[in-house]
């Protein structure tokens, strides 16, 4: 969609508030927040707001990180002697400056060049001075701190250990410098930093554990080719999950490691970390409450729902969409969207498809959603709803006896968005090629006739077609036939049909073409034509809605005749039950009556064969028309069911969250 939707996004500094993304609505999707970094001095709390990434740039030049991870042992656990990792092993452009610092030196300076002591103390300043400098919310030195060489020497700080305190702010400025652009993140990742990164992960220190993670969830936030590499994604996630699922974990761990996996899970992950990733997220869900922990354990279930037929099921077998389908009712639209993104995924499944029907909030939570100020999040709910409107006549009457639901997608048809339009109409024309008659009246009662006429000038050929088949359906229902042709009995109305006659899509043509000889011709000419396509709606129409009189009907020839002769049985019959006009009876009683060639035509034979066909109780149109044909000696007249029924391609392929 499909959706087109934008990616999830994460915040990729260290940030100092909470939150879960903005209500407000623009002209392309919530706009992207600034990430906040970590305020000086104080532990870094958790709650990234959610916002597109930035554009990678420069990721394509990073091609050690498989060769990195395949060589790098773990780090040492050792205890570090005085000399180990000195500034005398960084040589070359980017060596730290061993130079001791002047009276009035710059604080970057200060700070490199107490990293670069041997005095432990000493490095440990210099890191926290480092750290301070490098969380500051405007304009953070990243690039000085680069340029001046310091990461080499903080990825080599990362193997201490015997020093959680040193480790933790090593990893804290790491962390911040990976939130900056995707070039600083190729940096960090060239220097070997995600390795020793990822071993932290399983640290003895919680906060150790905690600063990795952030660390961790920049880094596959900024880099594709980070989370594009199947052998670095086999070996993040898995203790990113043990975070997750231990049970006395704290909120703050849990929404920094459920933001990381999120990142992750917009990678390419092999389908067996997609299973053992979906059980996680399945327990998590279950179990919390808080709303950024929600937010992006939805965001992940987006990603890892989005594709292949066996992710979709695999989905559906964790279970999460009972789930899924109560956070649609969430307050918060940071829950609600990645939600309502993963339900849309999911919902061409028999199985949520009856959830949504049978849980008492799930129509009318999608009915809330289409009032949304996001046009996403409108796009997406028409979308679902159009998969509902699919299914069976009960899938259909349930989205009809939802009080507001049809007068609201007929609303969403005249939407200032035209993507909303295009979902719209999947949903309304859905329930005319499986609805009754008496769920396509409803419809033409709630004025879907206009709106729906207007989406056949929208310029996808695809949306088109099936504003086209809605139509043509509507057409054939006997009941409401004559009022749909004064809904669009207009010149206007005329000339967009005649324009697509010329269409390039042969089945856009072919249909207007229809329409337009069966409906809008003169009546005789219409009355042929319906006799020749064995059309008998049409011809139904033709003989009660058109200005019939004796000399019109003279014109027509004897076959016609007779079909006008059974038409006058199934009127009398019906005229009750169908509401059919008396005054079109009598009208066509005159008709006849008024021919030569009703002496040619025995209308008594012509009553016993229609009634020996034609059943008790009429229900359906299908059903009408078999016992036209019959009453005829003609074969019935095939009737196919369009698959419409999970949006043709490219509507079933969804589009990236």
């Amino acid at each position: 969609q499909g959706g087109g939707s934008s990616n999830n996004g994460g915040a990729s500094a260290v940030p100092n508030s909470t939150g879960g993304g903005s209500g407000v609505e623009d002209t392309a999707e919530e706009p992207p927040v600034a990430a906040p970094v970590a305020a000086q001095g104080g532990v870094p709390t958790a709650g990234a707001i959610r916002s597109p990434p930035p554009p990678p740039a420069g990721d394509g030049n990073i091609q050690v990180l498989t060769t990195a991870m395949e060589q790098l042992s773990p780090p040492s656990l050792t205890p570090a002697t005085a000399g180990e990792g000195a500034a005398a092993t960084v040589q070359g452009a980017n060596a730290l400056s061993t130079v001791p610092p002047a009276a009035n030196s710059d604080p970057l300076e200060t700070a490199l060049n107490n990293m670069a002591s041997l005095d432990r103390p000493t490095i440990y300043e210099g890191v926290v001075q480092l750290r301070k400098l490098l969380s500051v919310e405007t304009n953070p030195p990243i690039q000085s701190t680069i340029d001046a060489g310091a990461v080499p020497r903080l990825v080599e700080l990362l193997d201490r250990g015997d020093d959680t305190k040193l480790q933790f702010e090593t990893a804290w400025a790491l962390t911040n410098i990976t939130s900056g652009t995707s070039r600083h993140v190729e940096v960090v990742l060239t220097h070997g930093a995600l390795v020793p990164i990822v071993h932290l992960l399983s640290s003895p220190d919680g906060e150790v554990r905690e600063q990795a993670v952030w660390a961790v969830g920049n880094i596959f936030d900024k880099s594709s080719v980070a989370r594009d590499d199947r052998t670095l994604g086999a070996v993040a996630l898995p203790p990113l999950l043990r975070l997750l699922d231990k049970k006395d974990k704290k909120l703050s761990v849990a929404r920094t490691a459920i933001r990381a996996v999120s990142e992750l899970c917009r990678g390419k992950l092999n389908f067996d970390l997609v299973r053992l990733a979906l059980s996680t997220m399945a327990t998590t869900i279950s179990s919390s409450n808080d709303e950024l922990v929600l937010a992006d354990t939805c965001w992940a279930l987006s990603d890892l729902s989005d594709g292949s037929n066996e992710k979709i099921e695999a989905t559906i077998k964790a279970n999460v969409y009972p789930r899924l389908i109560e956070l649609l009712k969430h307050d918060s639209p940071a829950v609600q969207k990645p939600a309502l993104y993963t339900v849309a995924n999911i919902v061409m499944e028999d199985a949520v498809q009856a959830q949504i029907v049978s849980n008492s909030d799930g129509l009318t939570s999608l009915l809330e959603l289409l009032s949304s100020r996001s046009k996403s999040i409108r796009k997406e709910a028409c979308f679902v709803i159009s998969n509902i409107t699919a299914g069976n006549k009960e899938q259909i009457q349930a989205v009809i006896d939802t009080v507001g639901m049809i007068p609201m997608l007929i609303q969403m048809l005249s939407d200032t968005d035209v993507k909303v339009r295009e979902e719209a109409t999947y949903a309304i024309s859905n329930v005319t090629e499986g609805g009754t008659p008496e769920q396509m009246k409803t419809l033409i009662e709630q004025g879907c006739i206009p709106p729906l006429f207007s989406m056949l000038e929208v310029p996808d050929p695809t949306v088109v077609t099936v504003a086209l088949k809605g139509l043509r359906n509507i057409l054939k229902v006997d009941e409401v036939v004559t009022s749909v042709i004064t809904d669009i009995s207009t010149s206007d109305s005329q000339r967009i049909l005649m324009a697509l006659q010329k269409h390039e899509s042969h089945d856009i043509s072919t249909m207007a073409t229809e329409i337009m000889e069966l409906y809008f011709l003169d009546p005789t000419q219409s009355l042929r034509t319906a006799m020749e396509r064995r059309d008998f709606a049409a011809l139904r129409v033709g003989i009660t809605t058109a200005p019939v009189t004796a000399a019109g009907v003279a014109e027509i020839d004897e076959a016609v005749v007779e079909e006008a002769k059974v038409m006058l049985v199934v009127l009398t019959t019906e005229g009750l039950e169908s509401g059919i006009a008396q005054r079109s009876v009598a009208m066509l009683q005159s008709a006849i009556d008024s021919l030569e060639a009703i002496e040619r035509v025995d209308r008594t034979l012509a009553e016993v064969r229609f009634h020996t066909t034609l059943p008790t109780t009429i229900t359906q149109n299908s059903t009408r028309s078999t016992a036209y044909s019959n009453a005829l000696n003609q074969p019935p007249k095939a009737t196919t069911k369009t698959p419409n029924t999970q949006h043709p391609t490219p509507n079933t392929q969804r589009p990236p969250n």
